[in-house]
């Protein structure tokens, strides 16, 4: 026990240290109490029928694809309704693979409605891997190496366009953006083209693909719903200044998209500011922001101040951000970012608020006007 006592103590001291260090850091900001001149800045937004908070993950990928049950899926947007919760983006993240088919459809129908239900809006991502009957025979190969876990789907999906693709892919790729939007009209107002296309979770992919493949998509879109708004595929933090420069370089870049969007995480101020200034003619979302943490209190109390910091102090520094996502609401993969987290229990999700769904629904009620 001589051992044990200080060994604790020291953990103890060491973690409030780091969570001094975190309200101290110029990164990332932290706000354990958020001043009145904070929540009167957002309460103005909201005068103006502004609606700046959003959750990512309300209803995750597993979600859309009936992993849960129909009454699983309403407890868990009335958890997300208890506390607020207006706009979700990522619950119906889906490719040009998955949209070509009916099922496809069908899906995204359903959780578009449910979250209307709900009075939640929601943004849209999509990414274009290519449906399997443009699939060439090595494409097949490359798809065994996914299935052993030696290739991810973004990487399959880049090399793909960038090996394999032939002028019938364009035509395809156009034709299935207009009948996406023709059969979302009403239902959908923005279009989040790709996930973190700069990281290599995502593919890698080059500039001047993205920036082609998102040009025929948007011209697409436009032609068949006029007020549909086009969201840049949220930035991750790799090389992020360099893709975003070399992306926004091409001519005329800045006609194929409305929104810039963003996903600092740690790297924040720096990652913000260097992005407003390399595109500094679009309003900015920032539709991924978040911070790891797990049951230990001290760590969900810095989780609480991270959330606090990411809508209060990115809104208010930064006039161009008009809407900020936290990452995420509720995800079986990544429970340690979860505001909600969830576990089986005799066969059943049983579902556990966390400091950070607290925290938001009291922050959602303060900034009320």
């Amino acid at each position: 026990m001589k051992v044990v006592y200080p060994f604790l103590l020291a953990l103890l001291v060491g973690t409030i240290i780091l969570v001094m260090m975190a309200g101290c850091s110029g990164a990332r900001p932290m706000v354990a109490n958020p001043s009145q001149e904070d929540i009167a800045y957002v309460q103005q937004l909201r005068q103006r029928g502004e609606k700046p908070f959003g959750m990512c993950h309300v209803l995750s990928w597993r979600d859309a694809w009936n992993e849960f049950s129909d009454a699983t899926l309403r407890k868990k947007l009335q958890l997300a309704k208890d506390i607020g919760v207006q706009w979700s983006r990522g619950g119906n993240e889906a490719s040009w693979h998955d949209l070509a088919t009916e099922s496809g459809l069908k899906q995204q129908d359903r959780v578009l409605s449910l979250l209307k239900e709900y009075g939640m809006e929601s943004v849209m991502i999509y990414s274009p891997m290519p449906p399997k009957k443009l699939w060439v025979p090595k494409m097949y190969d490359d798809y065994k190496k996914v299935e052993a876990g030696q290739m991810n789907w973004g990487t399959f999906m880049v090399h793909a366009w960038l090996d394999y693709q032939t002028p019938a892919w364009w035509d395809e790729w156009r034709a299935f953006n207009q009948k996406m939007a023709l059969h979302f009209r009403g239902k959908v107002r923005f279009y989040e083209f790709y996930n973190e296309p700069n990281q290599k979770a995502s593919g890698d992919c080059p500039p001047g693909l993205y920036a082609r493949l998102l040009m025929n998509a948007a011209k697409s879109i436009r032609e068949v719903d006029p007020q549909a708004k086009i969201v840049l595929g949220g930035l991750g933090e790799t090389n992020y200044a360099k893709w975003l420069g070399d992306f926004y370089s091409i001519p005329d870049m800045h006609k194929y998209f409305d929104i810039l969007s963003l996903h600092p995480y740690n790297k924040g101020h720096k990652f913000i500011q260097d992005c407003l200034r390399i595109v500094p003619d679009k309003d900015v979302w920032i539709t991924e922001d978040g911070y790891a943490g797990n049951a230990f209190p001290l760590t969900q109390m810095m989780q609480a101040n991270a959330l606090r910091g990411s809508y209060l102090v990115y809104l208010k520094r930064y006039p161009r951000v008009k809407k900020v996502f936290w990452y995420c609401f509720c995800d079986y993969h990544l429970a340690q970012y979860c505001v909600l987290q969830w576990r089986y229990q005799d066969k059943q999700p049983v579902f556990t608020p966390m400091q950070t769904y607290h925290a938001y629904g009291d922050l959602e009620r303060r900034t009320r006007p």
